[in-house]
């Protein structure tokens, strides 16, 4: 059972990833692609979620690895990576992906400081990829 309040949205044109929805909530969109009907482009579809505060980056990728695979999905696949390495290189793909659109809407919401004097210590490499 998915634990995030996640939705399927469709829209005519384009949609922000990022939409300010005041109060400190913020929208986030993701996987937005073109929605095909009949062969033609409707709009387009995307995953949408809101958060009451900027999320982190572990929460972030979490909600949207969930979007397709289950914690028993993951586990099953993981387990049997050996086995089926193809369904476990399709996961690591998809995984890999959330991880890389996570931090490209992380940055929309919270963009870098245009100097060093304004930038806040960042976490490391290896601490960033094991979230």
């Amino acid at each position: 059972m998915n634990e995030f309040e996640v939705s399927r949205g469709y829209a005519a044109a384009g949609v922000p990833q990022v939409e300010i929805a005041g109060n400190d909530l913020f929208i986030l969109r993701w996987g937005i692609e073109n929605n095909i009907v009949d062969g033609e482009v409707q709009g387009v579809k995307f995953y949408g979620c809101t958060f009451k505060g900027i999320p982190a980056f572990g929460v972030l990728v979490d909600m949207m690895i969930r979007c397709q695979y289950s914690i028993s999905d993951e586990l099953a696949i993981l387990r049997q990576r050996d086995s089926k390495p193809e369904e476990f290189a399709a996961y690591n793909e998809f995984a890999v992906a959330c991880k890389r659109e996570a931090r490209e809407l992380l940055g929309l919401v919270n963009p870098a400081p245009e100097s060093e004097a304004e930038a806040a210590p960042a976490e490391s490499d290896s601490e960033a990829e094991n979230e």
